[in-house]
């Protein structure tokens, strides 16, 4: 690596490393003035419309979830035996 780029790969790490402090800092302001109260009350309406939307499943689709991993690791084995 060359002298130049060695000089500017650091100063954008100790870039990045400034910024990551500062946006941390913004994120930590920012999450101690959320209302929870305030932030459920926006969603209510978002809620709602899926719940109306897409009605309630007796299955949480665990199962069929477990089928097609099961699936997707036999075929895996088996290709990797061919």
């Amino acid at each position: 690596m060359s002298q130049d780029v060695e000089t500017r790969t650091k100063y954008w790490i100790a870039c990045w490393k400034q910024a990551g402090s500062a946006m941390n800092a913004l994120k930590q302001a920012e999450l101690s003035k959320i209302s929870t109260m305030q932030a459920l009350q926006n969603l209510s309406g978002a809620f709602e419309s899926c719940r109306r939307q897409f009605p309630l499943r007796r299955s949480s689709g665990l199962v069929e979830q477990q089928a097609w991993f099961q699936k997707m690791y036999t075929l895996q084995k088996t290709q990797r035996h061919d």
